[in-house]
């Protein structure tokens, strides 16, 4: 199947809501520079549903810039893109089912005083 965040950068890329992988969107890790920059993390998600080949992974987006006015917006065009009326999204050459688990809320500051904003998604797809 491949990378499934490698698949959630790649379509934020193809929704012109970022431009290069390790630009000015990372996977795993936030970089000391740029300031701007989103990054997509994967944390512990919910047991494999019984009888199937699908799990529901847990996917965290995240937008760091020096304010709120410039990562509040960002965060929101984000969630809106992945958000889907139908919930059927593909992602690379998987379909996946993306349920958002909160909206775009503020989540910190860190020692350089950048504003983090992020949300949170459930995404069903076949095991990798």
């Amino acid at each position: 199947m491949g990378d499934l965040l490698g698949d959630v950068i790649n379509y934020i890329i193809a929704g012109h809501l970022a431009t290069k992988k390790d630009k000015d969107i990372f996977k795993d890790y936030s970089p000391k520079d740029p300031d701007s920059c989103i990054c997509v993390y994967e944390y512990n998600g919910s047991a494999p549903a019984l009888f199937t080949d699908m799990s529901v992974r847990s996917v965290q987006i995240t937008v760091r810039a020096r304010n709120s006015t410039e990562a509040k917006p960002k965060c929101w065009a984000l969630y809106k893109l992945l958000r889907k009326e139908d919930l059927l999204i593909q992602l690379g050459n998987r379909k996946c089912i993306i349920s958002t688990r909160n909206t775009p809320l503020k989540i910190g500051v860190d020692e350089k005083q950048r504003v983090i904003w992020a949300f949170n998604l459930g995404i069903t797809t076949n095991f990798d």
